[in-house]
């Protein structure tokens, strides 16, 4: 089993890479919201750009580990940022900021380096 995970993290080092990058600067983010010297803006949607890729790549990592693979799709993550929007409270741009994140997520994992 542990041979298996070491395997599945090797296969996929750009994807643990940039979800590592990202939740470094959602950490980030939720800490500087306390800072008054940063404009309220980015202090308030900072994080939420990050976010959204953070915790639906949270969870493919965790079913990846189950079934040996691991697939990020972009749709079902804007999807589920949608539906937590509507559910917590609902704010635009919050929900551009998860899609924003999303998307940019995607893109820097597909670049052709």
């Amino acid at each position: 089993v542990i041979s298996e995970v070491i395997t599945l993290l090797m296969e996929n080092k750009r994807f643990i890479t940039l979800y590592l990058i990202f939740y470094t600067g959602y950490i980030i983010a939720e800490l500087l919201q306390k800072e008054m010297f940063i404009p309220q803006f980015i202090r308030h949607h900072m994080s939420d750009f990050f976010c959204g890729p953070v915790i639906t790549t949270t969870a493919t990592l965790i079913i990846g580990f189950y079934i040996n693979k691991i697939n990020f799709v972009p749709a079902i993550n804007c999807l589920l940022c949608i539906i937590w929007e509507i559910n917590v409270n609902f704010d635009p741009i919050d929900l551009c900021c998860y899609i924003l994140g999303t998307i940019t997520f995607y893109t820097i994992l597909n670049l052709k380096l």
